[in-house]
């Protein structure tokens, strides 16, 4: 049963996004998912206002948020108090965000922080047994012998930085007698579109990755045999998410088919999981049924395993693929997936359904808190 102050006060729901998206919400032009959140939040009665890393007064309390005002029907800014939701969305991780996250949660709910480090997931995923056989080998580069040895052992590696996304940064080293011929694709910009060139030898490659990675942390892993169609890397993206109950489902699961020759799948063509186990598989209807049962289990495990040291997480992406045996291989999570490959192979009404289910799942997280704080309080002013 809610209470008086549950019906009276609908829970604030604040979601950290990036700079260039309230940028375009002040000048009134919002994105696909920013109108989705809109719509799915009308249907939940909450409070909803969108915000960037600068707009945060941590020593007032205080965000200035933009948030869409109905009767005016346009966009407005408006100074709020911390939100009882926090929802991260992006927005860059930085000393503030800590500081409001653990502000937040002490008497409201956070979704999806922290953001994930591909080291830190591997590290804590190669701990659970039936985990581990689905995981690439992987190390932290620290010389250039880790390059060597996995290029003696496969033929050709990968290095990523251990904190990116969208396939940034992404660069396929392979053996070419002497020499290496490198690839990388470049998402945005005049130089985008796929770069490949040849180095003459391993301290060329090392030189060049230094110069692109800095000081980061980069990660040295086995290429995945991946399933081809029509000679392109094909893996899939499954859309998780906590349902009201608090209970992980499967959003849906697209094929993400890359670029000729690309490293990468991200940027190219999306199609649905049935299409890729048919058509690029060639699985017949049993079979396929099978496969989805060992998906679906796999895809389970492997979320329950990434919230054992993180704690709950209200959506994550999950990039897999099968290999042309038909073996499962992990390759990433993400906690903030821009559910591109979800509109692209099922619709936006596919990405609303996403949306509502991780404000919903935080809406009802937040009633259960108050619910026990209530309980809580009534306990202690009983004795």
């Amino acid at each position: 049963m809610r209470t008086s102050e549950e019906r009276m006060h609908p829970p604030l729901i604040g979601v950290l996004v990036s700079g260039s998206t309230i940028a375009n919400l002040r000048n009134q032009r919002a994105g696909v998912h920013m109108r989705l959140m809109r719509e799915a939040n009308q249907r939940l009665k909450a409070r909803l206002f969108f915000f960037t890393v600068s707009s945060i007064d941590n020593s007032a309390n205080r965000i200035e948020g933009t948030f869409w005002d109905a009767k005016a029907g346009r966009w407005k800014q408006q100074s709020f108090p911390l939100p009882n939701i926090l929802y991260v969305r992006g927005g860059g991780d930085s000393p503030s965000v800590e500081v409001l996250v653990n502000k937040v949660k002490k008497c409201g709910v956070v979704l999806n922080y922290p953001p994930f480090d591909k080291w830190e997931v591997y590290q804590n995923l190669s701990r659970f047994a039936d985990i581990k056989e689905h995981l690439p080998d992987t190390a932290v580069y620290r010389s250039p012998e880790d390059i060597r040895a996995m290029l003696d052992a496969y033929g050709a590696v990968y290095l990523k930085p251990a904190r990116g996304r969208k396939g940034r940064n992404v660069i396929r080293i392979r053996q070419d007698g002497q020499g290496f011929q490198v690839s990388f694709f470049i998402d945005r910009g005049a130089s985008r579109g796929l770069k490949q060139f040849s180095l003459p030898s391993l301290e060329s490659v090392v030189n060049y990755a230094t110069a692109l990675y800095g000081g980061d942390v980069v990660l040295v892993q086995q290429p995945i045999d991946l399933m081809t169609w029509e000679g392109k890397l094909v893996d899939l993206r499954a859309e998780m998410a906590r349902n009201p109950r608090g209970e992980v489902e499967i959003v849906a699961i697209a094929a993400r088919i890359g670029g000729n020759q690309s490293p990468i799948t991200t940027h190219a063509q999306v199609a649905t999981l049935d299409w890729y186990l048919s058509e690029v598989c060639g699985y017949p209807p049993a079979i396929m049924l099978k496969v989805k049962e060992d998906i679906r289990r796999f895809l389970m495990s492997v979320y329950t395993c990434i919230e054992a040291p993180y704690g709950r997480y209200a959506e994550i992406g999950i990039d897999f693929g099968l290999d042309k045996q038909g073996k499962i291989w992990f390759i990433e999570c993400n906690s903030q997936s821009a559910k591109v490959s979800l509109a692209r192979a099922y619709g936006t009404r596919a990405v609303y359904r996403s949306i509502l289910t991780v404000l919903s799942y935080g809406v009802h997280a937040y009633r259960q808190r108050q619910r026990v704080r209530a309980f809580r309080r009534a306990a202690q002013a009983a004795v």
